[in-house]
């Protein structure tokens, strides 16, 4: 009895492969989608908060700071603002969305 029939055979694993990539696919197409939003939602709103943000995608806090942080990586000037308690656009301008 080899290690594929306990498991329901060579044809099992392939598709347990093919749902665990399906899964991965979702999942990336979700923290893409949601961080698109995040760059959205600072520029059309300059101060909104980590926690609004976060409320907003039904996320953690700490997911929206990864995501600012990608949109960081990808060229973004993206700070927080002390005094309006929020994140903003440095130049109020995106590099992703060809504002220059």
């Amino acid at each position: 009895m080899g290690a594929h029939s306990l498991y329901g055979g060579a044809d099992a694993l392939y598709t347990y492969g093919r749902i665990s990539q399906t899964k991965k696919y979702k999942n990336f197409s979700i923290i893409v989608a949601n961080t698109l939003f995040v760059l959205s939602a600072i520029k059309k709103t300059p101060g909104i908060s980590t926690r609004e943000s976060a409320e907003k995608l039904e996320v953690s806090e700490r997911s929206v700071q990864r995501y600012i942080e990608t949109l960081r990586i990808a060229g973004e000037w993206i700070e927080y603002d002390t005094a309006l308690k929020g994140w903003k656009l440095s130049v109020g301008k995106s590099v992703l969305w060809d504002d220059f």
